[in-house]
């Protein structure tokens, strides 16, 4: 019998079926990379299998919409008569299920994406858009619902297959072969259904109890840390402080060991050195402040924020000469929406929190911004990350508010680029910046309000 592109009352025509089995193909291909991906450390080679889950899984969206519309157009084939009435009603379900899978799985991807600030491309012409802002619960919400479908999708997958595979061999009726199935299909079909059960189950195996304790004793590290003494040595020994002579006169001297010893005991300062006597001390709010960054990700820019900073501010716009800032921010309560993406930057190749727990922004030379206009200044001094100082120029705005009797207040907002590299963020495979840009954005705002300094 000839092929025709449309359906025709017996058959299925070129058009359903090469809809039907190329979307089959990439679903199945889709489940078993997506479970294989779950096991792996996070990498450029991980992201990679990303871009391709993702972009093939938004084709697959695109193959159920041209499926739906393309059956609304030209409806399938009548039943096949010598198939009793249960079976007919079990292929409706199985039916709907299938294409309950096939919408939710992409779709949740996706919302999960959005939500967790990532890229969703497709193929490297352009990214999905965001159809849902950055929510850590959201993303959390559609990772388990992308989960489940993939699970109920495993199941009616199977129950479809083992349907046609019924058919087929008990029945020999032409349910399988007026979609353009074969006999030698059939084995392949189950080898591509085995294997994301296979990895399924080996992931379920292979994990291992929570470890509470541990848990709890990493936690009550960061929170009760001593003082830290930066550790210069390794790697990057030769580039800290490696600043030129003339950037050390334009932005004082580089931070000492001694004024870098971080947050520590009960009061949470930063050591000052020579604290001037006639100039106004600010005390931050941390509820009302936040240090936000940007970076990219394969090209699709996202957010994180550093949730736990302190310090102390010297600053009077009248006297600039005597202001004076040190600023301490726990890498460690680094947040970005994604617990991988979190966990990945406080290990070795980015942060290293376990040996560099804390960075450091220290000024000593103030000006006033001139070209930017009234209350906008010029903080010079240098920001430590992984031991290595780098001199810093950072403008800023600052306006006051208040008086004596009800408190004065400042706020600064403050914007700034600088190159991960130059810090030595980013080590081993993820030096190159394919991946991962190499410029990051700071975004700051500081409210303070005016206090007197404890003596330490």
């Amino acid at each position: 019998m000839k092929l025709t592109l449309k359906n025709t009352d017996k058959d299925y025509g070129l058009i359903a079926r090469g809809l039907h089995w190329t979307s089959a193909l990439i679903v199945l291909a889709l489940l078993s990379l997506g479970f294989y991906m779950a096991g792996l450390e996070v990498s450029p080679f991980k992201f990679s299998l990303y871009f391709w889950h993702k972009s093939f899984g938004i084709l697959v969206l695109v193959l159920v919409a041209l499926r739906l519309g393309w059956r609304l157009y030209n409806p399938p084939p009548e039943p096949i008569e010598s198939q009793k009435k249960w079976e007919h009603a079990l292929a409706k379900i199985v039916h709907i299920l299938l294409y309950f899978g096939l919408i939710a799985m992409p779709l949740s991807g996706w919302f999960m994406s959005s939500a967790g600030d990532f890229p969703a491309p497709f193929f490297g012409l352009f990214n999905m858009p965001d159809f849902i802002p950055k929510d850590e619960a959201l993303f959390r919400l559609f990772g388990s619902v992308h989960e489940y479908a993939a699970f109920a999708l495993i199941v009616a997958v199977g129950l479809h297959a083992l349907g046609a595979i019924k058919h087929h061999l008990l029945d020999k009726d032409e349910t399988l072969t007026r979609m353009g199935g074969h006999t030698v299909i059939i084995p392949a079909a189950v080898i591509l259904l085995a294997l994301p059960v296979f990895l399924i189950a080996k992931d379920k195996l292979s994990e291992k109890p929570h470890d509470h304790s541990s848990h709890h004793e990493q936690e009550g590290h960061h929170e009760h840390e001593h003082e830290h003494h930066q550790d210069h040595s390794g790697d990057h020994s030769s580039d800290v402080h490696a600043v030129q002579s003339a950037e050390e006169d334009e932005f004082a001297n580089p931070p000492s060991d001694e004024a870098l010893q971080g947050v520590s005991g009960d009061t949470k300062q930063i050591v000052t050195e020579n604290i001037p006597a006639d100039v106004q001390f600010w005390k931050i709010i941390p509820g009302e402040s936040y240090i936000k960054f940007q970076a990219t990700q394969s090209g699709q820019p996202f957010e994180g924020s550093f949730g736990e900073f302190d310090g102390q501010i010297y600053f009077d716009p009248e006297n600039l000469s005597a202001s004076q800032v040190d600023i301490a921010i726990n890498i460690a309560s680094i947040k970005t929406g994604s617990d991988d993406r979190d966990g990945q930057a406080r290990g070795v190749e980015w942060f290293d929190v376990n040996k560099f727990p804390k960075a450091y922004f220290q000024a000593r030379t103030f000006e006033n911004d001139e070209a930017a206009g009234a209350n906008h200044f010029i903080a010079k001094g240098y920001l430590t990350l992984k031991g290595i100082s780098v001199p810093v120029s950072l403008p800023f705005k600052a306006e006051f508010s208040g008086s004596e009797n009800d408190g004065k207040k400042a706020d600064v907002q403050a914007t700034l680029t600088l190159d991960r590299l130059d810090f030595g963020i980013g080590q081993g495979q993820w030096k190159s910046t394919d991946t991962i840009g190499k410029e990051v954005k700071i975004t700051i705002a500081v409210r303070a309000e005016a206090a007197v300094a404890t003596p330490r």
